[in-house]
């Protein structure tokens, strides 16, 4: 049976970049819809808040509990700044 591996935080990151830059560049020269890029920027916080993933460096100072939840608060203030801002192409 094969064994699952778990995505790490930095492959995340890595991963999102990867996928909201070339969405951010398209919707910015050919849409030019303001929402759509604040949807695209706030995906990372929508993806940490439902599944909280976090550095193995946060887990020596923070129990397992404390870092779902400071990623969780982190995700959330992303997502309430990525949708705060206004963009005018």
């Amino acid at each position: 049976m094969k064994e699952k591996t778990k995505i790490t935080f930095w492959q995340l990151l890595l991963i999102w970049f990867c996928i909201a830059l070339p969405l951010a560049v398209l919707n910015g020269f050919f849409l030019k819809i303001p929402f759509a890029h604040n949807i695209i920027l706030s995906t990372l916080g929508i993806i940490l808040l439902i599944y909280p993933i976090y550095p193995i460096e946060l887990t020596s100072k923070f129990t397992e509990k404390q870092c779902r939840i400071f990623i969780r608060t982190l995700a959330g203030i992303e997502i309430l700044l990525s949708l705060a801002t206004i963009i005018v192409f």
